[in-house]
């Protein structure tokens, strides 16, 4: 034991001595001031969004007269992260080309988004880019993208954000964690595209697929560009990634899809530092999107293509819908909903969809300059089995600043959309490294007026931005393919007085019962109702024959009036008429 104690001091003050000496002399890349990320600065300070959440000027759906438009899907690497400029993309690169070049009139709308996966790409072009009429579809794929279903195998320690904090532990056992997780990473990356069974490349091919057939229902042809992927500590080295490129040459040739892939450029390319941001982050630089742009002019005939290509000219009609039993004609979408008995906003959906995302483009509602807020639509539950929702639900975005400490205020209509419940808050906030992290506010309290709703909470961390998801009231059409009206829902306010004080209530509603409301926070999901403008937990609720049973975890007060916010059941009255406007 005397021995003993001597050693391990001694090992200690060696410990000690190389963690000081690694801190004096070495900096490793993910600590070093010159590849700190600045997410949320850079995106103030170099991005703008248009009214529909696109890195881009404005467009309308609309296309104008004698203009070839492409429509650019993708994500962080299409959007051009840490480019301060947005002609710097491959995409406005070619814009410009086709412009003053090959004097083609061109809009090139460039959609791409930040985490966007290959499902939320193609949902958007579903959504939103198919009804800009493009001539051309381009998706930018990189390896990331294919992880469909699966994600990567991640190796943790206990204490593992602690022992992070070390030199010495960066340079012995956390970089041999590091080699491991790549090599890891690497195989599972690799087995996406070798084996024929890999589930995350049949999700992939079957959501291309599905794109392709929906580009060419709008006379669009479909472009995959592939971005290669860099061994970011040693862009010189072996490219490690050949058989994704092989994998998707074979797909886009079976398909008839024309694949844009720079590889060639980039293994030629002398410096390819200067293809990736820094050694830590593999996103592409200026240099990469000029070989981007080089290598689709290389790989499509602009020219060829226009002189055979038919511009698609959708068809737009309105027709009266009276009853839930009127069929509806084909049609790819239904641009408005007006009703002769006006109230809360129309929506629809089709009924082969379980959730439908749209883009809140009223820039005067935004209240953040770099989120965007939407709104989702969800296919209405069984009657006797209510979901979660009781409406549409509205992501929306506050920017803390603007807000007072403590607190968050927001109206009661946002968008034209009346606010009847809360979903979840959550707070965004900026982490020492750059990055930003998102969690669960559980709040004090929340308060209802007509006018407001106020959020109290204690802070925990010196928030950006707040991002709430609140329910919405709507009245909701779900259609079905052949035409047919399947659901029509409606969000409605159920206020009950008490009588006396009591813990449980029973109250008669006359329509089913679709949706009931529900919190959720960092601990806990429930339901809730309104006890006198505030939001209250509830201990239980049951749904029996169009009765809500309502039991409370503290007995509410005689005399106070109760509300609840629910989805029903909806029949088209006699005196209503809708009008829809459709395009075939």
């Amino acid at each position: 034991m005397k021995r003993l104690i001597p050693m391990i001091i001694s090992t200690i003050c060696t410990l000690f001595l190389l963690e000081a000496t690694l801190r004096i002399f070495w900096v490793p890349a993910n600590l070093d001031p010159r590849f700190r990320r600045h997410d949320i600065q850079w995106m103030e300070q170099n991005v703008v969004y248009n009214s529909y959440g696109y890195r881009d000027v404005e467009y309308t759906q609309g296309k104008p007269a004698n203009i070839f438009r492409i429509y650019s899907l993708g994500d962080s690497y299409t959007f051009g992260w840490y480019l301060p400029d947005t002609k710097n993309t491959y995409t406005k690169l070619l814009e410009h080309d086709l412009n003053e070049n090959q004097h083609i009139a061109s809009q090139i709308i460039n959609a791409a988004s930040p985490g966007f996966s290959m499902k939320e790409e193609v949902d958007r072009f579903m959504e939103e880019g198919r009804y800009f009429n493009p001539d051309l579809v381009t998706i930018g794929l990189n390896y990331g993208d294919f992880i469909t279903v699966g994600q990567f195998p991640n190796i943790m320690l206990p204490f593992q954000n602690e022992l992070n904090k070390s030199y010495l532990y960066r340079t012995s056992v956390g970089r041999l964690i590091q080699i491991i997780e790549s090599k890891r990473r690497r195989e599972y990356l690799l087995n996406i595209f070798q084996n024929p069974d890999s589930p995350d490349w049949k999700e992939a091919e079957k959501l291309l697929v599905h794109l392709q057939k929906e580009t060419a229902a709008i006379n669009a042809k479909l472009v995959i560009v592939l971005f290669p992927h860099l061994d970011t500590g040693n862009p010189d080295g072996p490219y490690l990634y050949i058989p994704m490129h092989e994998k998707l040459t074979a797909f886009a040739k079976e398909h008839d899809i024309t694949l844009v892939d720079p590889l060639p450029l980039y293994k030629k390319y002398k410096d390819k530092e200067k293809l990736v941001l820094n050694p830590i982050d593999a996103h592409p630089t200026n240099e990469a999107h000029v070989l981007v742009f080089q290598a689709f002019l290389r790989s499509f005939s602009f020219s060829s293509y226009i002189a055979s290509h038919q511009p698609y000219q959708p068809r737009k009609f309105s027709v009266s819908v009276r009853s839930e039993r009127d069929r509806l004609p084909a049609f790819k979408k239904i641009w408005h909903i007006k009703s002769s008995d006006p109230g809360i906003p129309w929506v629809y959906m089709n009924d082969d969809q379980s959730v439908k995302t749209i883009p809140l483009i009223d820039a005067a509602a935004r209240q953040s300059p770099i989120y965007q807020d939407t709104l989702q639509i969800f296919k209405p539950s069984q009657p006797g089995q209510p979901g979660n929702t009781i409406g549409a639900s509205m992501k929306y975005h506050i920017l803390a600043k603007n807000q007072s400490q403590g607190q968050i205020i927001i109206p009661t209509i946002l968008y034209g959309y009346p606010v009847v419940g809360i979903e979840n808050i959550q707070g965004l906030y900026i982490e020492k490294q750059g990055g930003t992290v998102k969690e669960f506010i559980t709040p004090m309290n929340i308060n209802f007026t007509p006018q407001q709703i106020t959020i109290f909470y204690k802070p925990a961390a010196d928030y950006y931005v707040f991002q709430l998801e609140l329910a919405v009231a709507v009245k909701q059409l779900t259609v079905t393919a052949d035409g047919r009206i399947a659901y029509i829902t409606k969000t409605s306010i159920i206020t009950y007085p008490m009588k006396k004080s009591d813990t449980r209530i029973s109250i008669p509603i006359g329509a089913p019962i679709v949706g009931l409301p529900q919190f959720t926070d960092m601990n806990d999901s429930y339901s809730y109702v309104i006890d006198n403008g505030v939001l209250t937990r509830l201990q239980e609720i049951h749904v029996t024959d169009n009765q809500l049973d309502l039991q409370f975890v503290h007995p509410i007060r005689a005399n106070a009036e109760i509300s609840i916010p629910v989805e029903l059941g909806y029949t088209i009255d006699n005196n209503e008429v809708l009008t829809l406007d459709l395009e075939q």
